[in-house]
C-alpha cells in the first residue's frame, strides 16, 4: 500500500440532513454518494483515507451563526455520508480534512499529495475542519479554512460587524483505519 493508491471501502445509501440551526442557511439534504478512497498518509500504527476529489454536493454556512458548531457538523455530514464508522471493521475516524493533516502530511514533499489535495488542475473547492480568524482595520473575522484554486484560504462565516455572508463549499471526509499488528 503506497500514498495514492485506491483503497476499497463499501458502504449503503442513506439521505442525510443538515438542519437550519446547524448551517445557519436552510434546511439541506445530503445523499450518499460513491466516494473512491485514495491513500494519503502511512504512519506505523494507521493509514489516512481521503476521497479521491471533494464530494459532489455543497454546503452552504451563513454568518448569521457562531461558527464554534460549524467544524463539527461539518465532521458529523462526513461520519453520515460515508456511513463506515459502524459498518467497516477497522475504521477508526470518519470526518473531514483539517488544516493539520495537510500540515502533518507534508505534501510539499511529494507532487502526489498535492495533487490529490488540490486537483491536478488545482481546481478543487472544499471546506476544512479548521478555524481562521482574519484581522481588518476595524473588524474581526471569524471563519473556517477552505481549500481554493490550489491555496487553502479562510471564508469569514461569523464577522465581528455584523455582516452577513453566505459561503458555499463541498466537503472532503477522510477516514483513519488502523492497522493490524503482525504478531
Amino acid at each position: 500500500m503506497e500514498i495514492g493508491d485506491y483503497y476499497n471501502l463499501n458502504d449503503n445509501q442513506k439521505e442525510i440532513l443538515s438542519k437550519e440551526e446547524n448551517n445557519g442557511f436552510k434546511n439541506q439534504y445530503f445523499k450518499k454518494e460513491n466516494i473512491n478512497w485514495v491513500v494519503f498518509d502511512i504512519d506505523k500504527e494507521e493509514v489516512l483515507l481521503i476521497s479521491d476529489k471533494p464530494i459532489e454536493q455543497t454546503l452552504k454556512l451563513s454568518s448569521k451563526k457562531d461558527n464554534r458548531d460549524y467544524i463539527e457538523k461539518i465532521n458529523g455530514l462526513c461520519k453520515e455520508v460515508d456511513r463506515l464508522c459502524k459498518e467497516i471493521s477497522g475504521v477508526n475516524i470518519a470526518r473531514n480534512l483539517k488544516e493539520e493533516d495537510i500540515i502533518k502530511s507534508k505534501f510539499w514533499e511529494k507532487e502526489i499529495k498535492k495533487n490529490i489535495l488540490f486537483g491536478e488542475k488545482e481546481d478543487f473547492k472544499y471546506w476544512l475542519s479548521s478555524r481562521c480568524v482574519l484581522l481588518g482595520s476595524s473588524y474581526c473575522y471569524f471563519g473556517l479554512q477552505n481549500v481554493y484554486s490550489g491555496d487553502v484560504d479562510c471564508y469569514s462565516t461569523f464577522p465581528s460587524d455584523g455582516d452577513t455572508y453566505i459561503y458555499t463549499n463541498a466537503l472532503r471526509p477522510v477516514v483513519s483505519i488502523k492497522l493490524s499488528k503482525e504478531v
